[in-house]
Formats: C-alpha cells, structure tokens, sequence
C-alpha cells in the first residue's frame, strides 16, 4: 500500500509544480484532455482530437508540458499497483470537486462493495452468453466500471474479454479521466461526452481494447441475435409493470417513461419471387419434366427434381392458392375436392388455428388431378400427405 500512497503522493507534488502561472483547475483539466487524447490516438488517429491537443498544450511551457508526460506516467503506475480510482482520488485530495462543477467522486470502498452486490452472479450470466454489457449514464472518473471489471477479475474472468461498457458524463473532465483509466486498465468500451437524458453524444471516444479486441464485430453479432420484435415485447412487459405501479402509487411518477417508445422491427427479406426468376424456375422445371415423359419408366431417377411432374404440382399449389408452407404440408389427399374445385386447409396448419378453404384454379386443376390419379394407382389412401414424393419414386422403382 506504501507505493500506491508514494505515486500519489508523488502525483499531488508534481502537479503543485506544474504551471504555477494558472488556476489549479485549469492545468488539471488541461493534463486530462491532453492525456486522454494521447491515449486515444495512440491506437486511432483522429485530426479533430489532435488539434484540440496542439490547442491546450500551446499555452503551456516546454518545461511543463513534460511534466504532463510525468504526471501520467504516476497514474500508469498507480493504477498497475492496484486498479481503482486514481485520478478520482486525486481529484478530491486537491479540493477540486468543489469548485468544478460541485463534482463530487464516490469513494473507492463503496464502489468495490456495490459492484460485488450487482454482480453477485456473474459466473451464472457468462455461462449464458460469452460477455456483458454495463451502462453508466453518469460515470464520472469511472469508478464503478473500474470495480466492477474488478470484481469480474475476482471471479476468474478477463474483463477485455467479458465486459464492454458505454460511459457517459456531461463534463469533458469526468469524461477524460474515466477515458484514461479505463484505457490504461485495459477495459474495453466507449466514453462518451454528452447528456444521458436527451441522448445527446457530443464527442464519442473507444478505449483502446475495444479495437484491439474486435469488439465492433463481437458487439455487432450480439446485436443481430436480438429482434426489434423481441425488445418491443420486453418493453410492453415494462410499460404493463409501470402502468400498475402508477395506478397503485408504489412510484412517485405520474407519466410512464415506457410510452411511446419502441423499436424498428427488423426488416425482413421478401420471400416473393420476380417474374422473371418464375419464368427461369418453370422453364427449368419443364425441361426436366420433357426428359422424363420422353424416358418414361426407364428413367434412372438421379435428378434432384425427380419426380419433376410432382414438384411442378406442388409448386402450382403454393403459387396459385397462396397456402403457407406448413398449410401445405398438413394436407391430406382426401382434403382435395376437385368436383367442388376447393382444397380445405386443417386447423393444426394454420397460424390463427382456424380452418380454412381456398379454390383450385384452372390452372392448378389438371396437376392436382394426375396427382390424385397416380396417389390412388399407387395404393395411396385418403388419410395420406399431399407430400408424398417417396410414394411415387418408390413405385417407379418397382416397375423397373
């Protein structure tokens, strides 16, 4: 504990010697920014970020520019003893948070103690998903993340490999200095300077581990397992929960802050096909279908199509009644009622559970006929599938 206390220490006395010709609030707002910068594009360059550096650092003597250089190097060194809240600790030991802003940072213990609460089970989450997610709306140095990255370490896990965080705070100071410690800790994450309320993101800044861990793709997959349906009906469950919270007066809130919000549905791919792919598809078919007349039992069945007249008559019945495809495969034979023109379509197919009949069409007539006709030749009952192309494969083997 003697070396953690020294680079304290040793911090404190060397920030009293850097630029004594500004207010102390100055420089160390001055050394965050440049720092955090540094670190920042150390691993992704960013023009903007680097012109803001060149900015502060104007203004400073050689001289104590690198005594900036020293300072973070006694936080590298501090935080590598033992991770915690170095630059929140420092803030507070020199009477800051009280002129900046009336920021005032939670002390180390408390965050250890609340992280280990929260995270009690995290062994049982990352047994369920190979990484978490942790939200702070108002981070400040970054304190709670940092201990709760340690409490995942407590635990046996790596934290660049099962914790990415999102952290937020209003001030550019707090911000930077979550920025700088969560980068030297190795946590990956983004810090991002904006208000958490209105979601307003003024300037966004990935720790270093985010890249280096291929955090974008990871994060990115993680995303797409999750449907905009799935979040939309969590977020009815939560809406249902408030609204009977209100009405009992268990909360104080008079509006339910789950109204109106919702989330974009995923889109799904058409599964219609184009005129000209259906043009393609039946003159292929019909191909297939020739080679097979022309052949007759002598056909050796090796296409994929075979028997190609039966898939054609499948592929008419999805196209001219409109049935979906477990409709389709709930049909029996004696379903279809050609004097009456009408399939009927079992209750057990249907999405809604309700029966349903559709119209056989001129065009589907003659198939839905041969078919019936080679089903009965076949020994087929009336209780039989529709789709049953081993029957008819099995009976063009036991002719030949």
């Amino acid at each position: 504990m003697s070396v953690l206390i020294d680079h304290k220490k040793a911090f404190i006395t060397l920030f009293n010697e850097t630029a004594r010709y500004y207010y102390r609030n100055r420089v160390f707002d001055d050394f965050v920014q440049c720092a955090a910068i540094s670190l920042h594009n150390a691993v992704c360059p960013d023009s903007k970020l680097e012109q803001g550096y060149r900015q502060i650092i104007k203004h400073y003597k050689p001289e104590d520019v690198s005594r900036f250089s020293q300072l973070l190097e006694h936080v590298m060194m501090g935080l590598e003893f033992e991770p915690h809240d170095f630059l929140g600790g420092v803030f507070m030991q020199l009477n800051l948070g009280n002129k900046h802003l009336k920021q005032f940072f939670t002390p180390w213990p408390i965050s250890l103690a609340m992280a280990k609460m929260q995270l009690s089970d995290v062994g049982q989450r990352l047994t369920r998903q190979p990484f978490f997610t942790l939200y702070e709306p108002a981070c400040g140095a970054g304190c709670m993340v940092i201990a709760a990255a340690e409490v995942l370490k407590m635990s046996g896990y790596n934290p660049a490999q099962h914790m990415w965080v999102s952290c937020v705070d209003i001030d550019v100071v707090a911000a930077s200095m979550a920025y700088i410690q969560l980068s030297l800790l190795g946590i990956p994450g983004e810090v991002v300077i904006g208000d958490a309320l209105t979601n307003e993101r003024h300037r966004v800044m990935y720790t270093p581990v985010h890249w280096l861990g291929n955090w974008p793709c990871r994060l990115r997959k993680n995303r797409q397992q999750y449907k905009g349906v799935t979040w939309n009906s969590k977020i009815a469950h939560m809406r249902a929960l408030f609204n009977f919270a209100i009405k009992e007066k268990i909360l104080p809130q008079e509006e339910n802050p789950f109204n109106g919000v919702v989330v974009n549905a995923n889109k799904k791919k058409k599964k219609t096909l184009t005129k000209k792919q259906l043009t393609a598809l039946y003159l292929t078919m019909g191909k297939f279908e020739e080679q097979e007349r022309q052949a007759g039992n002598s056909h050796q069945g090796l296409c994929a199509l075979y028997p190609t007249w039966y898939w054609l008559t499948v592929l008419d019945t999805l196209r001219y009644t409109g049935m979906r495809q477990n409709q389709l495969l709930h049909i029996r034979l004696g379903d279809i009622d050609l004097k009456e023109r009408r399939i009927i379509l079992c209750s057990e197919g249907s999405k809604n559970h309700y029966e349903h009949q559709v119209l056989v069409v001129k065009w589907l007539y003659p198939r839905l006929e041969i078919l019936l006709e080679r089903a009965q030749a076949a020994g087929a009952k009336l209780s039989d599938p529709l789709v049953l192309c081993e029957l008819f494969y099995r009976q063009n083997r036991q002719r030949k």
